[in-house]
């Protein structure tokens, strides 16, 4: 099927090239953080964690996921987070220690209104994000005005096999401080290789991730997650979309 026929909800030349990424970028497999240089990233990696989102790339869109828990692990297996939904017809979530203690809570809307990052605790505030339809990139501001932005990056040489290959970045003000990454290695098991939207994979944190820098460890989990959630939303637009559009 020639994508360049299909018409989407919008018209715009941003939002046909959003949907073109998204088709392409599920068919890239991202090399393990194992073989990736740090001149690959842009940073100095200093920890890994590990997100286990089950199989979501396939669930129509007006299905919600079955799964209401997301675990994300240490290298040593043990569990880190956790992100809770209370029931399945809700996006809406809660960051835990993997425990009782509540860290951050993210609300999402029905609708084209942006989710919101509730931190908890004694420093409670609220970080709102935004996002175009159709593209999975995320912007939200920290308490001190600074800019943060998940967006996919081609990256030359990916592990060294000679080829391109997308990773998923965050940066403030234009400095990378965490990636994700996706292989055959951290992909969540189930999903199939050829779309791996919504997956989780090797989430690498550099040694600017820390409560001093006013970016936490917290905040980079839970906007990770709210990213996936917004990368299998676009995957099942775009899967309902297509089938209608080529008819007509």
């Amino acid at each position: 099927m020639n994508t360049s026929n299909v018409t989407l909800v919008s018209n715009e030349k941003s939002s046909e090239k959003d949907y073109k990424n998204l088709i392409i970028t599920d068919a890239v497999s991202v090399i393990s953080a194992t073989t990736v240089g740090v001149s690959d990233l842009g940073f100095d990696p200093s920890k890994s964690l590990y997100i286990q989102t089950g199989r979501v790339a396939d669930v129509p869109l007006l299905t919600a996921p079955s799964k209401l828990q997301v675990d994300i692990f240490n290298a040593d297996g043990t569990i880190a987070y956790q992100s809770i939904r209370a029931r399945r017809s809700s996006g809406s979530c809660t960051l835990t220690n993997g425990g009782d203690h509540e860290l951050i809570a993210t609300e999402y809307f029905f609708g084209p209104r942006d989710p919101i990052i509730h931190l908890l605790g004694n420093e409670a505030m609220d970080i709102k994000t935004t996002s175009k339809l159709f593209s999975r990139s995320h912007i939200f501001a920290l308490p001190d005005g600074r800019k943060c932005n998940w967006e996919y990056k081609k990256v030359p040489d990916l592990g060294g096999q000679g080829k391109n290959s997308t990773a998923v970045i965050l940066s403030v003000d234009g400095q990378a401080v965490a990636a994700l990454i996706r292989n055959e290695k951290p992909r969540t098991l189930g999903i199939i290789k050829s779309c791996n939207a919504g997956d989780g994979g090797e989430l690498i944190l550099s040694d600017s991730i820390d409560e001093k820098s006013g970016i936490s460890e917290e905040i980079v989990v839970a906007s990770c997650l709210l990213m996936l959630k917004k990368e299998a939303d676009c995957r099942r637009m775009v899967d309902c979309s297509v089938p209608s559009n080529v008819a007509g």
